[in-house]
């Protein structure tokens, strides 16, 4: 996996473009500024936009090409972002830490994906969010952007069963025009949520 992603990124273009994901760039948009751990941040695009609006970013990914283009991206900005290489299976950060974790198109294995998002979401403080947004198993077939083994995209259903201990403030369904770099282009079928992560103490 890491070399798949490793290759795809080796290209000097952004193959995912240099602008922030519609659905982060609306939660960016209406939250007041914080810390946010962005998971598989490949290229830098949604990171570079929460950190030119005062978001403090910590992005990992498995990629050494893709923190590359990430850190080059940032530096034409003028923002900072902490940008380390790592695999969301290990990664340590403190347990709630963070006023927002953002999923943006991670691509995961049914197998490891409930135990990557609970370790993903120990990271975020009580009262935090998680906005996420990925391919829903309606995208199947579509050739111009996203996975195209079916294993690797999701039903409302399993993502409800990943995040069961949030409190759903979106949860939909969704169909539009991507148009994120050559590699997502035209017709889409997300799952956009964001949730509250509950403060179990007071439950």
């Amino acid at each position: 996996m890491k070399e798949l992603w490793e290759e795809r990124y080796l290209v000097p273009n952004y193959v995912y473009g240099t602008k922030p994901n519609t659905w982060f760039k609306q939660f960016i948009d209406t939250h007041t500024p914080g810390k946010i751990l962005m998971p598989a941040e490949g290229e830098g695009r949604n990171a570079v936009y929460a950190a030119s609006k005062g978001w403090q970013v910590s992005a990992f990914d498995l990629t050494d090409a893709g923190r590359h283009k990430a850190m080059r991206l940032a530096s034409e900005a003028g923002v900072t972002i902490e940008y380390i290489t790592g695999d969301a299976m290990t990664i340590q950060y403190p347990e709630n830490q963070f006023d927002a974790l953002a999923i943006v198109f991670l691509h995961l294995p049914e197998d490891v994906r409930r135990i990557i998002f609970q370790r993903l979401t120990t990271f975020v403080k009580p009262g935090g969010h998680v906005v996420l947004e990925c391919f829903d198993k309606r995208h199947f077939g579509n050739n111009k952007s996203g996975p195209k083994t079916i294993d690797l995209l999701y039903s409302p259903i399993q993502l409800q069963g990943y995040f069961n201990s949030l409190k759903m403030l979106v949860f939909e369904e969704a169909n539009y025009e991507i148009d994120e770099g050559p590699l997502h282009q035209g017709p889409a079928a997300v799952i956009r949520m964001l949730g509250e992560k509950v403060d179990s103490t007071k439950v």
